[in-house]
């Protein structure tokens, strides 16, 4: 059902005077026979400004947590492979700080891409840094593609305003409901290494405690002659508090068995 109230120019057309009123007949009759793809980003300043608003006061919202991670990485032409456990701390407004649990596997994967995504993820952390990275129009030129109605979210693309290698290329998912970003795929807008032949990510956000965070993140690269590598992050549980307050993200396949 189409709400008036969210749609201005829809608005105006429901207030017409009888001289009027067959022309705005025709054209809502228009309206209706086209394909649903999505009215919903009938404005899509509109939305994105939603977003923009939504991550602001969700980052007032978060509060001092610990996340408990899994971090896997493999190449199989390598047969390398690693697996880090760690815990990441966040104090409010912006600081990020780690600790290595434990690490199995090689000593080498561990060394160049465990540690050094987690240093880029602290050294991002601060706002100051934030304001160049944030999923924002500052940033990027977004373009409405399509409504996805399994996702229930509003899907844009995203094009870098600047070749930063901190910034992506490819599509946001902004939740209907509540603007919060839902998913964003992509690749990096530089490429980080003449060895990378192209780079594909996805990183999934959900609820928590009332708060929006990161659930999963995975990478596939394909390097020049070493083949496919993966990279993934389990968020396995957020603390928030006092460390007796846990809240456990559940992903929808295991809740539902």
């Amino acid at each position: 059902m189409l709400r008036l109230q969210k749609m201005p120019h829809l608005r105006r057309i429901a207030g017409t005077t009888p001289q009027t009123a067959m022309p705005a007949a025709l054209l809502l009759a228009a309206l209706a026979a086209l394909p649903w793809n999505g009215l919903r980003a009938a404005d899509p300043d509109q939305i994105l400004g939603c977003m923009e608003r939504a991550g602001e006061e969700n980052r007032a919202l978060t509060q001092a947590y610990t996340s408990a991670r899994i971090y896997r990485a493999e190449n199989v032409k390598l047969h390398k492979a690693g697996t880090v456990h760690v815990e990441v701390l966040y104090t409010p407004p912006g600081q990020k700080d780690y600790r290595i649990v434990s690490k199995t596997g090689s000593g080498i994967v561990h060394k160049r891409v465990m540690e050094p995504a987690l240093e880029e993820e602290r050294r991002n952390a601060p706002p100051a840094s934030r304001v160049h990275t944030d999923t924002h129009r500052r940033n990027y030129d977004f373009a409405f593609l399509e409504f996805d109605a399994q996702a229930g979210a509003n899907v844009f693309q995203a094009a870098p305003k600047a070749p930063d290698k901190r910034l992506f290329k490819g599509k946001v998912w902004i939740d209907e409901a509540t603007c919060a970003v839902l998913r964003i795929e992509g690749e990096p807008a530089v490429s980080p290494s003449f060895w990378v032949k192209k780079t594909q990510f996805r990183h999934d956000y959900a609820r928590v405690e009332g708060v929006w965070l990161p659930v999963r993140h995975h990478t596939e690269v394909q390097l020049r002659l070493f083949g496919r590598s993966t990279f993934d992050i389990e968020y396995v549980r957020y603390s928030f508090g006092a460390p007796a307050e846990t809240a456990t993200w559940i992903p929808p396949a295991a809740a539902a068995e």
